[in-house]
């Protein structure tokens, strides 16, 4: 089987229900991405804080600004 891949580059905003389960999603997918994503809103809780630092492990900068990560 033949895999054709498209490097294409997007922007702009989505909107998710508050769920550290979708955020924690958000910070695994955003570590494959080429360019920078900025996370609003999110959730200050144990899982999240261990995902950070699980994502800071492999050499993803996260950035904490006043209300979001920047990734």
């Amino acid at each position: 089987m033949n895999k054709i891949a498209r490097k294409i580059k997007l922007s702009g905003t989505v909107s998710v229900e508050a769920s550290k389960s979708i955020l924690n999603r958000v910070l695994i997918i955003a570590g494959f991405l080429d360019s920078e994503l900025k996370i609003m809103n999110t959730s200050s809780c144990d899982d999240i804080k261990t995902m950070i630092r699980n994502v800071k492990k492999l050499e993803i900068e996260v950035r904490k600004k006043n209300n979001f990560y920047q990734i």
